[in-house]
């Protein structure tokens, strides 16, 4: 604004001032006055000089019609003013023949009132001594000029004599003062426009304004030093294509408000960066989506952190299992050296019931060994470092192969419904099976009189399988510890399936939680991040 008050000022001062006050005829002055007409545009100008300068929010609705009305009396004034020029020693000098005069002094009166309450307001509003000497230069500004207009002009009414109109000299003068004030004083003015740059400069999380197809319009500093793009190669790319989702195009976008979204950015380099996404759609004022606004942040070091504490926790597990576990095995390996000294004595009989009892002890015999077994899986399982191996498989096909495979027993129904999946997704086979197993296992034994067993999934922006059974459901106060390790409500069993479900899931970058209504049943759902092979 100070740029084009300084503009409308060196017009002014060039047509009025200085060519119009040299002109060397009566005809050439009267041009260079026509042209001068612009004038009108000086007030308004320093109203709206004196808005910004304050940081008073002005609606467009009215600035639109106040401008409007400048060049409306300018164009008027320039074609149709009646002025009668005439010779003074100081070159040329004219006055109206109408009311134009009148509408010269009310439009000059009116802005500059309204320049002034504006002013007078931001000086109640500051509280250092500095920005009110800043307010008070401004003011002095505005002020001078108008004075001297007024002075000039009623002067010859009282007193017959020709004074030369100072308003330009006067004008310039008062563009000195507001200059000084804008440039010694009006730095401390915190406005949205001249914050935006700093704030985005010096934020320290990535920061991406996108269009609504979901490219990269804006980044600042710290998105390019978190991904080693420059600023221009950020511009123009797809969102989607620097993360880890980058074969599910919408998997960023969306109307609703999101926050803390954990995914992976991709370097420049390759490298991965665990980031925390939070978004918000941006609407014109018509309601239709302008684009997105997100804010990603760098978690790297939370997540290392988060890996160091998980594995103290699991070397701490580990020492606590020793004793639970050598109780656990001990007591099946009493019953199964009785067991097996009376499957011989029974076999070694010729009687026939004898025979068979002795086979029922041997299948009991297995159960024992499957439940042994269990235990050391789970136990390694729990005890091992995991590192995921994903490849591609059919997920369908390798849900029904697991649940083939799972030992239901003949009381449960079982009903499967894997649909969505339009292509292979790559994750670890071995760890995924291990995880529906465990939870198949669970879910049976939650039906000891038997029910049904369903199981779904998809595949869409998520890979999601949820197990459902009818059983005996979950008590309320205990649905926040049964992914605790060693936490069990079962009579036998060390309580780590379930434990060992969340750490093979988290291992995969995936979740797992659980719904459950005493009586009714309980629904664990599984959910894993798409990682498609795009080759």
């Amino acid at each position: 604004m100070f740029l084009v008050l300084s503009g409308v000022l060196f017009y002014y001062a060039f047509t009025s001032g200085f060519e119009f006050l040299q002109a060397a005829d009566a005809n050439t002055a009267f041009q260079w006055l026509r042209l001068a007409a612009f004038w009108y545009l000086l007030p308004v100008v320093v109203f709206h000089s004196c808005v910004v300068y304050a940081n008073v929010r002005v609606s467009r609705r009215i600035l639109l019609p106040i401008y409007g009305s400048a060049v409306l009396f300018s164009i008027l004034e320039a074609l149709a003013a009646p002025y009668e020029v005439y010779k003074v020693p100081w070159g040329w000098d004219y006055h109206y023949t109408g009311y134009f005069g009148s509408l010269q002094v009310f439009w000059v009166i009116v802005p500059t009132i309204a320049s002034l309450l504006v002013l007078l307001r931001r000086y109640h509003t500051v509280n250092s001594h500095e920005e009110k000497t800043g307010v008070a230069f401004v003011s002095i500004g505005v002020f001078v000029p108008v004075i001297t207009g007024i002075v000039v002009t009623a002067i010859p009414y009282l007193i017959p004599v020709n004074l030369p109109d100072l308003t330009p000299p006067a004008a310039a003068l008062g563009f000195v003062h507001i200059g000084y004030a804008v440039f010694r004083y009006g730095i401390q003015v915190l406005t949205t426009s001249a914050a935006a740059g700093d704030i985005l400069s010096t934020m320290v999380d990535a920061l991406f304004l996108v269009d609504s197809e979901g490219k990269i319009i804006v980044s600042n500093k710290a998105a390019s030093r978190l991904l080693g793009f420059e600023t221009r190669e950020l511009s123009g790319r797809p969102l989607n294509t620097i993360t880890e989702h980058s074969g599910s195009p919408g998997f960023l976008l969306g109307n609703e408000f999101m926050v803390n979204l954990e995914t992976d950015f991709k370097t420049k380099q390759g490298s991965l960066i665990p980031v925390s996404i939070s978004r918000s759609a941006v609407f014109t004022k018509r309601g239709n989506l302008a684009g997105y606004v997100f804010i990603c942040r760098d978690i790297s070091e939370r997540k290392q952190m988060e890996r160091r504490l998980a594995e103290t926790q699991r070397l701490a597990a580990i020492g606590e299992t020793a004793t639970m576990v050598g109780h656990d095995l001990r007591n099946p390996l009493q019953a199964m050296a009785t067991t097996l000294h009376l499957a011989k004595t029974l076999v070694a009989s010729e009687n026939e019931e004898h025979r068979k009892e002795a086979q029922h002890l041997l299948s009991e015999l297995g159960d024992t060994v499957r439940y042994m077994n269990k235990i050391v899986s789970d136990l390694q399982d729990f005890a091992r470092p995991v590192q995921a191996d994903p490849v591609e498989v059919n997920l369908p096909d390798l849900v029904r192969a697991t649940v083939a495979e799972a030992k239901v027993p003949g009381g449960v129904e079982v009903e499967v419904n894997v649909s969505g999946a339009s292509g292979n997704v790559k994750l670890d086979p071995i760890l995924f099976e291990r995880v529906l197993t465990n939870l198949i296992l669970n879910a049976v034994q939650a039906m000891p009189d038997g029910g049904k067993l369903t199981i779904t999934g998809n595949v869409d922006e998520l890979v999601t399988v949820m197990v459902q059974d009818t059983g005996v459901g979950i008590e309320p106060d205990n649905l926040g510890k049964i992914f605790t390790p060693f936490f069990t409500t079962k009579a036998r069993g060390q309580g780590l399936g379930l434990a060992v479900c969340k750490r093979l899931t988290d291992a995969q970058g995936g979740t797992i939680d659980v719904t459950s209504q005493v009586g009714k049943g309980s629904t664990f759902t599984l959910r894993m991040p798409v990682k498609r092979n795009l080759n």
